[in-house]
Order: C-alpha cells, then structure tokens, then sequence
C-alpha cells in the first residue's frame, strides 16, 4: 500500500491568506511529505474560485514539485479534462512526465459547475461526452506516430505532438465519480481506475463496487485495488478534534453547496460523517482503519487528506510527521507496498 498527500485540496480565501502565503503553505506540506516517508502529493483543481477559496491550477504546481522532487509520484485529483483540448492536455503531460519519467499521475473528473463551463466556452450538457473523447485523443497522441482522431467535439489528422511519454500508454488515468452509473462507465471510457473521492462515504463504495469489478470483467481487464482519497485527522483527544473539525467540515459544506456540490447529500451529522468519510483517532487507530479499507475495498493508493481551511496549519503539518513516522510504517508493515499504478 502506498500513500499521498493532498496538497489542500483548497486554500483559504485571500482576506485570510496571501496567495504567496497559501503557495508557501502547499510547499510546505509538500516538504513534509517528502521528509515523512510519503510516496506522492497530490492537488485539486477547480476555476474561478474565488471569493470563497484558492486554489493552485495543477499544471504548473505538477512541474514545480517534479523538478524539486522527482522521486515523488505527483498527481492530480482531479483536473477537469472537458475545459481543455486534449491535444494541449497531451503535450502538457508529455513535458511533464519528462520531468520525472514515470512518476506523474493524472486523475480527471468531468466538472460541475455551470460558472465554470461558461467560463470554458463550452456546453455544461457537453462534459461527460468531451472527457470521453479527450481520454481517446490522448491515448492516440501519446503512442509513437501520427495519429488521427475524429470526435464530435475534437479532432485532428497525422498529427504528431513531439515529446512522448516514458510508457507509450500515457500515465494511470484515475477518474473521480459520484454515482453508481458513472462509476461503472470507467473502464469503457479508457479510465485506468476510479478513485473514490473524500466525498464518498464507505456506504456507496460498498454499493458501487460490484458494478465496477463487473463493468472491468466485462472489459477484459482484472481489478487490482482502487486508490482512495480520505480526511485524516491524528489526536490523541478526540473530543478536541471534533470541534476543530465539525467547524472546518461546516465551512468545506458551505462552499461547496454554493458550488453545487453533486454525489452524496452534505446534510449528515457530523457523527456520520466521522464514521463514513474520516479516519479519526490516534496514529495506530488511523492504521488499523487503513488496513481495513485495504482488505474490504482493495484500497493499495490512499490519498490522505489533513488540512481544511478553518484548521491550525502547523497542527496539520504536525499531522503529516506524525503519519509519515508512526502510521504509515504501521500499515505497509501488515499489508505491504505494491505498487497500483504499475497495474492497469
């Protein structure tokens, strides 16, 4: 089992934190990270956020920590493929995996937002067709040769983007989804494996993950694990931590149904939202719950998230050296450390 850090995923608007501040902040988990023994980093991605938030585009972020950390896998979760053409999109991956041959992954949703659709130029209605065809044109640009596509929204003849990446595949393709439906459309749509998304309480992954093993099964492909993004928080008094985070989890719901939000309803208490969606407790109570969501749901990536905006950073960041010494050791101890994304 290996693990990442998520960068975020937002940062808190700029009437509380600079936006150099902010972009200190996310380096400075990212040095955690590496300092404490963690596999990877990872960053979300959003457009026009503000006021509410800040959030870092993940292109540029991606390059800055491959070329500071190149033994770090970097990954995005989730960058919103249907606003962008996957001729740019390719080259962009390309350059990146040059960096750092291998190490980059690439985890992609289809949006949500009308605010940002409209900012894109595009159709909100167009997304889910626009990611399938990007995914498609990408795979066909990163093999050796020219290629030729033609889509309903893309479409380029004997075109040739120069760099390639180091596997002619192109990296893990990870895909965020929030319904049993979506979910099992992965493999059809080219996704390397879903990735379940803080947002997804234990109770729908139950659900949903027969659909998905059968939709691979039907695809020809074996299921090898999923990754899994999870809130993490590490205390030795609970009842601290859960005033600290119901405030912070009130102002995350808050953004986020003014966002429009879609997947599972945000209006469970918090006593649900501890039990479905965080992993709470001390250093070896945090393991143990790792260890379980690796032998129930095959989860061998987690992507463990410690900061919300609203927390203490430097408490977070303490979070991360407490993990990275005293969990992480605990968990590939009991289950191992293969790599997922050398299976697809």
């Amino acid at each position: 089992m290996e693990f990442g850090l998520v960068l975020g995923p937002f940062l808190p608007p700029r009437e509380e934190m600079s936006s150099k501040e902010a972009f200190d902040l996310q380096m400075e988990f990212c040095a955690r990270a590496a300092a404490s023994g963690f596999d990877g980093v990872s960053m979300g991605h959003h457009y026009l956020s503000g006021p509410f938030a800040q959030f870092f585009q993940p292109i540029p972020l991606a390059g800055h920590i491959l070329a500071k950390y190149p033994d770090l896998y970097v990954a995005t979760t989730i960058f919103i493929l249907p606003y962008h053409s996957p001729v740019e999109i390719a080259e962009q991956v390309a350059t990146l995996d040059a960096m750092s041959p291998g190490r980059l992954i690439l985890g992609v949703g289809q949006g949500y937002r009308p605010d940002e659709a409209e900012g894109a130029g595009i159709d909100q209605g167009s997304r889910r067709a626009r990611m399938a065809e990007s995914i498609e044109a990408m795979r066909a640009l990163w093999r050796d040769g020219p290629s030729t596509f033609e889509g309903r929204h893309f479409s380029f003849h004997d075109a040739d983007i120069g760099p390639r990446p180091a596997d002619p595949h192109g990296p893990p393709i990870l895909i965020g989804a929030d319904t049993a439906a979506t979910v099992s459309r992965i493999p059809k749509i080219g996704g390397d494996h879903w990735i379940a998304s803080p947002r997804n309480s234990l109770s729908f992954m139950r659900e949903v993950l027969p659909g998905y093993k059968r939709a691979l099964e039907e695809a020809g492909r074996e299921f090898f694990g999923i990754p899994m993004m999870r809130t993490v928080y590490v205390t030795d008094d609970e009842r601290q931590a859960q005033v600290v985070l119901e405030g912070a989890f009130k102002r995350m719901f808050q953004i986020q149904s003014r966002w429009g939000q879609p997947g599972e309803r945000t209006t469970m208490t918090f006593a649900q939202v501890k039990e479905e969606r965080i992993l709470l407790g001390t250093p070896e109570q945090i393991a143990e719950r790792l260890v379980g969501l690796n032998r129930e749901f095959g989860v061998e990536f987690a992507f463990l998230h410690v900061y919300t905006p609203g927390m203490d950073p430097e408490s977070a960041l303490e979070m991360v050296t407490r993990l990275g010494d005293e969990t992480l050791p605990l968990v590939r101890k009991e289950v191992g450390r293969g790599s997922l994304f050398e299976n697809r």
